[in-house]
């Protein structure tokens, strides 16, 4: 079986040469040197695919598997031990705003031990993915914040709270001011709207929770409708 050399991997894997080359523009970008980090960067981000903004502020033990497609915003603050796999977005939601915007967050915030996998989208300057998180293929994170050690597979989520060592998805919709607790298993072609999910509880697959404030550790059975509900039933 083959086995690859590190000399290999440091001077082949384009993840690795678009942040060496990104640590040197930053540290530029700081010292206010003009011009010069972002042509850095767009020479890194022509010969790999992978465009990272010089004044993104990235941790220790970073690492870009793959890398082609992936974009890493100018005001994006990244922890330490995160790994992004190909095609991933960390965005901003708009730039209507122009010049105004400069200096305004606008891209996600990613706590340490983070991995998020291919063609996630991760989105807004209002985003906070909690430590340990696992952000799954082809999920849709906006202006939310998000809890340690919880999964969001696959799905949307937009304006909304959720809470730590909850999974989400695969296929779920969560709309905008929603708030989900700590301990929950949202389910498969799950959407949920404008609703309170308390801790504990369990939403299975094929169910819409709308205008909702729904207690603690409730369950709900496959298919279930449940409009303009209020519960404090465990």
């Amino acid at each position: 079986m083959y086995k690859r050399q590190k000399e290999e991997v440091i001077f082949t894997y384009p993840g690795l040469y678009a942040i060496y080359v990104y640590r040197i523009a930053h540290v530029l970008y700081d010292l206010g040197v003009p011009i010069i980090p972002r042509v850095m960067t767009e020479i890194a981000h022509s010969s790999t695919g992978i465009d990272i903004g010089a004044g993104a502020h990235i941790g220790e033990y970073f690492f870009i598997d793959h890398g082609t497609g992936v974009v890493i915003g100018e005001t994006t603050t990244i922890g330490d031990h995160v790994k992004l796999y190909q095609g991933v977005t960390l965005g901003a939601l708009s730039t209507r705003g122009g010049q105004r915007l400069a200096g305004v967050k606008r891209h996600p915030t990613i706590e340490d031990n983070v991995t998020i996998y291919s063609n996630a989208s991760v989105l807004g300057g209002e985003t906070v993915i909690g430590e340990h998180c696992t952000i799954g293929p082809n999920a849709m994170v906006r202006d939310c914040t998000v809890g340690d050690f919880t999964e969001i597979n696959a799905s949307q989520t937009n304006e909304s709270a959720i809470g730590s060592h909850t999974t989400v998805g695969p296929f779920a919709y969560v709309r905008p001011n929603s708030t989900i607790g700590d301990h929950v298993k949202v389910g498969d072609f799950v959407e949920i709207k404008n609703s309170v999910i308390g801790n504990g509880t369990k939403i299975s697959h094929l169910t819409y929770v709308g205008d909702s404030d729904c207690g603690e550790r409730v369950n709900f059975g496959c298919g279930t409708v449940c409009l303009l509900y209020t519960s404090d039933a465990a």
